[in-house]
């Protein structure tokens, strides 16, 4: 750290006139943060025009008479930015020339330099000065309360990422307590604690929590989830990320960058064997953070719903070995729901649960149209099988799933299926009341 002019002007004069209060008081906390409107986080397009302030507060009203001074640099990790300023007929006008004094030859608002700013800041007239500069009162109690002490603007950058704004070397002055105006000279003391929070400026950056609905897991497990943004009109081009759940929890986070336009939505989706699920770009008060709905299994052939094409791959691939699906997605099926490493019994559970469950968003690909069989219609106008006959299936798969050989694929082979391999009737159940 470079101790500039202003910076030393504050540590002395303050601990020189007050070293026997440094010593006696301890020192409350100043908490600086840069946030825009309100928001540490902010989501932006390149180019755009991002305004932001700095507030500081003291965290405690009783062990010293409030602001002196305050000095610090400002680096933003995105490119240069200009001056900041003051607000107008704010708090800090005691410490902005010729009232208080700064450094630098753009004054209180910082000299610019390589992503950032320097020398930002002043002190009030501590020294009693009446008639030269500086020459103003000096005011007690500021940042008692949270005040903004400068404001600015930055230029979003060309580049999608995630863009800190960050105050770097802070120094602090505080007035001694127990001080009253009109007084010729005042006592001061150098701050011990200064914290300072980030801006953090995201573009075209998204981040997504995501879990898997109702189950948990005992290892790790990394998968390729699809995400499409959309709004009422029309959807943009589709977005693979790989994420890892972690045990237990079965919940993930995804980072991604997309285009922000006038997306109102994305919909979500592991694409070997889960449905959509839609989460609106404000469902979290994080700007770029998505809170996607728990991604219910059983769209194995990604056609939009759950339905008899689903439960017959299911009949014919039991007890295998999960299929790795590539990111992007290599276009493999698998009914592992629960990310175990086998389709098993709770993988049938998570079928059955799902039965007839269809998907709200079909952006990526239209629906799989059934060619024959009994079909009903979903919320989307796509039609979904809950009978079908053996000819609309690969061979190997009507052999292993058409248990009772009658030609159809329907409740009575998935009955014959549950009793094999000793599962309780859920989805039969289900099945026949639909067929």
């Amino acid at each position: 750290m470079i101790i500039t002019y202003t910076q030393a002007l504050l540590s002395t004069a303050c601990a020189i006139m007050s070293s026997a209060a440094a010593g006696n008081n301890p020192d409350s906390i100043l908490q600086l943060n840069v946030t825009s409107q309100g928001q540490s986080d902010v989501l932006a397009e390149p180019g755009m025009i991002v305004p932001f302030e700095i507030s500081a507060r003291l965290t405690s009203t009783t062990d010293n008479g409030g602001l002196a001074g305050l000095v610090f640099d400002l680096h933003y990790e995105g490119g240069d930015m200009p001056p900041l300023i003051p607000p107008v007929g704010g708090a800090m006008a005691p410490f902005i020339p010729p009232n208080g004094f700064s450094e630098g030859p753009l004054g209180f608002g910082g000299t610019p330099f390589e992503h950032g700013l320097r020398h930002i800041g002043g002190g009030q007239n501590t020294m009693g000065h009446s008639s030269e500069y500086p020459s103003g009162d000096v005011i007690p109690g500021i940042a008692h309360t949270e005040v903004v002490v400068a404001q600015g603007f930055l230029v979003a950058p060309a580049e999608n990422g995630m863009y800190e704004v960050s105050i770097q070397d802070p120094l602090a002055t505080v007035l001694d307590a127990g001080q009253g105006s009109g007084q010729p000279s005042w006592t001061c003391r150098l701050m011990k604690s200064v914290f300072a929070e980030s801006l953090r400026v995201y573009i075209n950056q998204f981040e997504a929590n995501v879990a898997i609905d109702g189950d948990s897991l005992e290892e790790p497990a990394t998968r390729c989830l699809t995400f499409v943004p959309r709004n009422a009109e029309t959807c943009g081009e589709a977005i693979d990320v790989a994420v890892q759940y972690q045990p237990k929890e079965a919940s993930a986070s995804a980072e991604f960058s997309a285009e922000i336009g006038d997306w109102t939505e994305f919909c979500v989706k592991d694409r070997q064997h889960s449905l959509f699920e839609i989460v609106t770009t404000g469902s979290n008060p994080k700007p770029g953070m998505l809170d996607v709905p728990p991604l219910r299994g059983g769209d194995i052939n990604d056609s939009g719903g759950v339905d008899i094409l689903d439960v017959s791959w299911f009949i014919a691939h039991y007890g295998a070995v999960q299929q790795a699906p590539g990111c992007p997605w290599n276009g493999s099926q698998d009914a592992d729901f629960n990310l175990d490493g086998v389709i098993g019994a709770a993988d049938y559970v998570v079928l059955s649960q799902n039965w007839l469950e269809f998907s709200a968003c079909t952006c990526p690909s239209p629906p799989v149209q059934v060619a024959s069989g009994t079909s009903i219609p979903s919320d989307d106008g796509s039609s979904h099988a809950v009978r079908l006959h053996i000819d609309a299936l690969p061979a190997h798969i009507a052999r292993s799933a058409d248990l009772n050989r009658d030609g159809f694929i329907d409740y009575r082979d998935v009955r014959l299926f549950e009793t094999r391999h000793d599962l309780p009737r859920l989805l039969s159940a289900r099945m026949e009341a639909t067929d």
